[in-house]
């Protein structure tokens, strides 16, 4: 199995994984927590074992890049397999393999099928339909009774009049065979069909033009998720231009061929977790100029928020809603007579900033239900030390909303901010979470307690199971923010709420003894792993860069101490740049310009000695990114540990091509009781 599923039966066997990858990255902390740039400042090859420095010194940068490759691939360098490398390296080696995720992308969206399968299978309940006040269940008017069978078990009666199998307009007596069955007559004008195929209404007699169809179509629908079939990105992605073959042209403008690869299959995995749920609305966290929302709203008919803390960013946004709507009028005046083109409502935009701590009845209110109507100002939603503001741009619906959370790329604590928000919210049905930055996590303070971590774990999920997560009644909700608002002092000897921090989010890695991770080891989580190996393999000569960095590093720290590991102004070919040029570029920005650094120094005999010693330090950078995945790993099983620790199966699965988006990990859950 190349992806992970986090139940009750599995459990065991992956906190053993974890644990086991904790301990080699204990073991190897000379390389997660050292910059290359202080090659030379910190002398970092003697800290390699001798072995390895002898073997590996001899290896040209095609081979170096076969060891990077994982176990079943194509060795890029044969010549590698008649080298003789220490047995400790090989060890090593073979252990960062084993202690990480798989990588390689899955080629359908079976995993996710299956696990949204098996949750209807465990008959997931409908919050709302616990709530005397929810007369109405989902999108309008199924009352609490209803007994549709697609309601409650994924396929309907002839005869249904649920309000939200009829969403599209499908008559009472619909026998659309692809609404009830997963297949449809030619045809068909079912409403909610065409809906599905972003709305298209086809004449009484003969086919709509291809080009209508094609219109709005997103790359898979979500109506026969099991026909989706994902293609390596040599096929998805066409020669050239690099546009997704599958994809419209109108959520492709203004999106590089990796972003088109990522919105496309991120998009089909919400679509299909917002149908299984029966979610009524969808938030896109950190959704910038809404390029995803924008694909899951008119392409997969889905309502939509898209939340972001620059206003700048919802602007943007704003007007690539506009440069769509306006391109399916033109589309419209293009078709023939007896032709009508469906526009679904567009997504609604939001900037508010979603900190740690955040209170989920404020979220509703301010981001699905709003109050008012006034136009949101880059603001926080408010904590449990906050009020909340009113705002408008969200989804206005009454306090019984369902809704799902997803983010392409959240930031740092964002992600786990919005794991948070799916557990406390009793609305929120689901999650579809990809993170990125895990070096702007906010980490557990450690006050030489091992066990410090897991007890600010215990204490904040100790909220979420005492609280009544599936009760969606008044009573129960203000239960649980009373819950939240009253948990001050619980660790510390002072005031204030319980702190919520990135990591470690479960009890599990908290309590392991060597759960620190570094900003160094979380930085280097965020590398490429697969990208390099590429570089390595083609033998670029923009390999040098390492070294010109950590040469100039060298001097700095010398000159100048106060600038050490200073950010500074990129360079652009620098490898093809004498290490003078390059140096004068680099640091021109630094302390307003000041910073000068003596010429006879930086094209002496000792700054020569380090540029040839290039290779030295593409050996350790490669060393470090074997580890890489190994860190990633722990931080996305801790995740997954923390929701099932608060009664919430998942699965993590490896959605995107590595070589296009190295942070290729979807996580999705969904509420349901065990």
């Amino acid at each position: 199995m190349n992806y992970v599923e986090i139940n009750s039966d599995t459990i065991a066997y992956w906190q053993k994984f974890c644990n086991q990858s904790l301990d080699l990255l204990t073991k190897y902390k000379i390389f997660i927590d050292s910059y290359v740039l202080e090659f030379f400042s910190e002398d970092l090859w003697n800290k390699v074992p001798v072995q390895w420095r002898t073997a590996l010194s001899q290896l040209s940068p095609q081979q170096l890049a076969t060891i990077l490759q994982p176990p079943g691939a194509v060795p890029i360098n044969d010549r590698l397999l008649a080298s003789v490398l220490p047995l400790s390296f090989l060890a090593f080696r073979a252990a960062a393999f084993s202690c990480s995720l798989p990588r390689t992308a899955v080629q359908s969206v079976q995993p996710f099928l299956q696990y949204l399968t098996r949750c209807k299978e465990s008959n997931f309940t409908c919050p709302n339909q616990q709530t005397p006040a929810a007369q109405s269940c989902c999108a309008g008017g199924c009352a609490d009774s209803c007994s549709c069978a697609r309601h409650n078990a994924g396929g309907c009666a002839d005869s249904c009049s649920c309000a939200r199998h009829n969403v599209g307009g499908c008559a009472d007596s619909c026998s659309c065979a692809r609404h009830n069955a997963g297949g449809c007559a030619d045809s068909c004008s079912c409403a909610r069909h065409n809906a599905a195929e972003n709305a298209v209404s086809p004449p009484p007699r003969g086919p709509a033009p291809p080009a209508v169809i094609m219109g709005l179509r997103p790359a898979w629908p979500s109506d026969h998720p099991g026909q989706a079939l994902w293609q390596a990105p040599q096929q998805e992605l066409r020669k050239g231009s690099g546009h997704h073959t599958l994809l419209s042209h109108v959520f492709r403008r203004h999106l590089k061929p990796k972003k088109q690869h990522e919105v496309a299959r991120h998009a089909l995995v919400a679509a299909m977790a917002a149908r299984a749920t029966r979610c009524q609305v969808t938030a896109d966290i950190g959704g910038g100029c809404g390029h995803l929302a924008r694909l899951m709203a008119y392409g997969y008919n889905m309502e939509v928020v898209c939340v972001d803390r620059e206003q700048e960013f919802v602007k943007g946004a704003r007007k690539f809603d506009a440069q769509l709507e306006q391109s399916v009028k033109k589309l419209q005046r293009r078709m023939p007579p007896g032709h009508s083109l469906h526009l679904p409502a567009g997504p609604r935009h939001a900037a508010c900033l979603l900190r740690p701590g955040l209170l989920p009845q404020h979220f509703v209110q301010t981001v699905v239900n709003p109050r008012g109507a006034s136009v949101m100002s880059p603001t926080d939603v408010p904590t449990s030390q906050g009020t909340a503001p009113s705002c408008g741009g969200g989804v206005c619906r009454n306090e019984h909303t369902t809704f799902g959370l997803t983010g392409l790329h959240t930031c740092g604590d964002l992600a786990p901010v919005m794991l948070r928000l799916f557990l406390n919210c009793p609305q929120c049905s689901y999650v579809v979470s990809v993170a990125c930055c895990y070096m702007k996590l906010s980490l557990v303070p450690h006050r030489g307690d091992a066990c410090t971590a897991g007890a600010v774990a215990t204490s904040t999920n100790a909220l979420l199971r005492e609280g009544k997560v599936w009760d969606n009644t008044a009573d129960s909700n203000s239960q649980i923010n009373a819950q939240f608002e009253k948990s001050s002092g619980v660790l510390g000897d002072g005031g204030g709420a319980v702190e919520e921090y990135g990591y470690p989010m479960s009890q599990h890695c908290g309590g392991h003894p060597a759960h620190d991770l570094s900003y160094a080891a979380r930085e280097l989580a965020c590398h490429a792993l697969e990208a390099y190996t590429e570089r390595l393999g083609e033998g670029a000569d923009n390999l040098k860069v390492h070294c010109y960095r950590a040469a100039l590093e060298h001097l700095l720290v010398r000159h100048y101490p106060q600038h050490r590991r200073a950010g500074l102004r990129p360079v652009r070919h620098a490898h093809s740049k004498a290490f003078c040029e390059y140096a004068r570029s680099a640091v021109s920005a630094l302390d307003g310009g000041r910073i000068q650094l003596p010429e006879e120094e930086v094209q002496s005999l000792e700054t020569e000695e380090m540029l040839a010693r290039w290779h030295e330090v593409i050996v350790f950078y490669s060393l470090r990114l074997l580890l890489a995945p190994v860190i990633e790993t722990v931080i996305l099983l801790d995740r997954c540990f923390f929701l099932y620790e608060n009664g919430v199966d998942c699965v993590l699965v490896p959605a995107f091509d590595p070589k296009l988006s190295p942070r290729n990990m979807i996580l999705l859950a969904t509420k349901r009781p065990r």
